[in-house]
């Protein structure tokens, strides 16, 4: 009985951390999105809660590099990336950095 208490707080533990570096990801685009100051902060939220809604860990972590300028990181994180990566992470680029403006 006990081992099996122990595994269920185990795999609940393991159930959350995934939401706390979501949560973590999240903040760290809208930081860097706030840092380019292109955009009131309301549309960096807008963009950050968007990319966690759209897309891969992946491509958050290209838009987060891209952001913070480290061009090596990006440019690795690019040549990791599928051709439907790239095009729908295009598409998001575009529509949300109109759409998050307003």
């Amino acid at each position: 009985m006990r081992w099996r208490s122990l595994a269920i707080v185990t795999l609940t533990t393991m159930a959350l951390i995934p939401t706390a570096a979501s949560a973590d990801r999240r903040g760290e685009i809208e930081a860097a999105c706030r840092t380019q100051q292109w955009m009131a902060a309301s549309g960096c939220a807008c963009i950050a809660d968007s990319a966690m809604a759209d897309l891969n860990e992946t491509q958050r972590a290209w838009m987060l590099a891209s952001a913070k300028n480290d061009r090596a990181e990006a440019n690795r994180i690019q040549g990791e990336m599928t051709m439907n990566e790239l095009q729908a992470l295009g598409a998001f680029m575009a529509q949300n950095s109109v759409a998050c403006q307003q």
